[in-house]
């Protein structure tokens, strides 16, 4: 599966991201329109027992460069030395529901710094939490943390943030 050939600015999962940060999602445009420079695929096993893969057509750039980086891409595109890389491609392998979570994953690296944050929810927090460790993302770690400590006042969930 290919993500991105019909992606319109309109179908983010926040309506509240600026348009500016919206056009900012190249990843999810094809790889043409968007001169991607770089593949990764994540590959996941359903709960049904298929292997699913997903390929995200990504640059260089959003991924080790600028106020929003991961520390992983960072040294991997400097290295080459992962064995999760073959060139201009990653396979990453990861549990069903960390896959799933991996597009809001890539929306908050390509976000203007200052609206990144409006993508963090209650359904993506468990998720991207991994993903900012995995590829060592503080931005997305701070951002989770603002977000729990904002959401603890909702009773509903404050004892599952608690037992954390």
């Amino acid at each position: 599966m290919v993500v991105g050939n019909d992606w319109k600015p309109d179908n983010i999962s926040r309506g509240s991201l600026s348009e500016d940060s919206k056009e900012l999602l190249t990843w999810r445009l094809n790889s043409k329109s968007s001169f991607s420079d770089y593949t990764i695929e994540v590959v996941y096993v359903t709960s049904r027992g298929n292997t699913n893969k997903t390929q995200y057509h990504v640059h260089k750039s959003a991924l080790a460069a600028g106020p929003i980086k991961s520390g992983y891409f960072e040294t991997l595109l400097k290295s080459g030395r992962f064995s999760e890389s073959d060139g201009d491609k990653s396979v990453l392998k990861f549990p069903e529901d960390i896959a799933q979570g991996f597009p809001s994953f890539l929306d908050f690296l390509y976000t203007h710094p200052s609206e990144c944050a409006l993508l963090v929810n209650r359904k993506n927090r468990r998720s991207l939490q991994h993903l900012a460790k995995y590829f060592c993302v503080p931005k997305l770690t701070e951002a989770i943390q603002d977000f729990v400590k904002a959401d603890m006042h909702d009773l509903e969930y404050l004892e599952e943030y608690l037992s954390e």
